[in-house]
Formats: structure tokens, C-alpha cells, sequence
């Protein structure tokens, strides 16, 4: 089973409790504070990742670090985590956390890639016709890659809109090759 699937079906049980619980937003704020602790002191997520560690020192170990931070939810989702061996997948969980919660809010996530840095008027005017196309609320995140050459390709879900001079350029050197 490929972690996509399996950080999906992780996020989606602990969602559907807290949302049973109208605690979605409460889990959402510690998944986010799981990730600050992990990024501040990323030994602590490589010792509840050791294969050498037994599962009760690791569940004390998350217990005694998170039981101020996080909500009685969350800690019990961080336990059955450990106990199930699903220690590696606590990011890409977290991830499909927030694209869960994302759907709830109506909001898709695109990635713009342009040649050159697009002005204020130029990003507004993308996000209000892709949330046309979308019809969702827009969070954009904006990449610069020269080798575009020229205009822009977006990424939205596992979709591209390659609107790019590189690409128009390969398009038209295969239309001549095969005439």
C-alpha cells in the first residue's frame, strides 16, 4: 500500500472524529504544532521512528512532549499511530490532514510557475479566473522558473494548464516534424 494511501486513510478517520466531535479546527492547530515541534527538535521524531525503541517508551516518550500542546484527540490519535507502526507517515498525514480540511473550506491549492516575478495585478487577476474554473476559493503559491521562457503553467490537484513559450516551442517543433 503506497503512504499516499495510507497517511489518507489516517487523516481521514481522525477527521471524521473530530468533526463528529466539531473539534476539526482544534486537531488541525496541534497537527500544525506536531509539525513546529518536529521541524524545532527533529530528534525527538527520529527517536518515535526507531525500529529500536519499544512502542510503550514511544507513546510515554509522545505523551510527556505533547500532552500540554495538543488536544485529548489528537494525543490519542499520536498513540495509535505508534502502536500501529505508522511513525514515518506523521507528515504526509498531516498534509492530507489540511487537504481535507481545504475541501471543507472550498479552497484548492494551484502552483504557478512563471519565467519572470508576476506583479500584484497579474497573480489577482490568475487566482479570480482560475477560481472561476475551479469555482473554489484560490490559494495560490507562486514559483519563478527562467527555462519557461514565457508565460506560466499552473498545477491545480494532479492537473497541469501548461500555457508556457517552452512548451507552445515543443508543440510547434512537433507539429513541423510530423508534416
Amino acid at each position: 500500500m503506497s503512504s499516499r494511501v495510507i497517511a489518507h486513510r489516517y487523516a481521514q478517520a481522525v477527521f471524521d472524529e473530530a468533526v463528529s466531535r466539531n473539534q476539526e479546527e482544534v486537531v488541525e492547530r496541534d497537527l500544525s504544532t506536531m509539525k513546529d515541534i518536529k521541524t524545532a527538535v527533529p530528534e525527538l521524531f527520529r527517536i518515535l521512528k526507531s525500529p529500536i525503541i519499544d512502542t510503550w517508551r514511544k507513546k510515554k516518550i509522545a505523551h510527556e512532549v505533547f500532552k500540554d500542546h495538543v488536544s485529548p484527540l489528537t494525543l490519542s490519535f499520536v498513540t495509535l499511530i505508534l502502536e500501529k507502526g505508522r511513525e514515518s507517515f506523521v507528515l504526509d498525514i498531516i498534509s492530507q490532514y489540511d487537504k481535507l480540511m481545504d475541501e471543507r473550506r472550498n479552497i484548492i491549492r494551484v502552483e504557478v510557475t512563471s519565467a519572470k516575478p508576476l506583479d500584484d495585478d497579474s497573480k489577482s487577476h490568475l487566482e479570480a479566473s482560475l477560481e472561476k474554473l475551479t469555482n473554489m476559493n484560490v490559494r495560490a503559491i507562486y514559483r519563478e522558473d527562467a527555462s519557461l521562457l514565457g508565460g506560466l503553467s499552473v498545477l491545480i490537484g494532479d492537473k497541469v494548464y501548461d500555457g508556457s513559450l517552452r512548451q507552445q516551442l515543443r508543440n510547434l517543433k512537433l507539429k513541423l516534424a510530423s508534416e
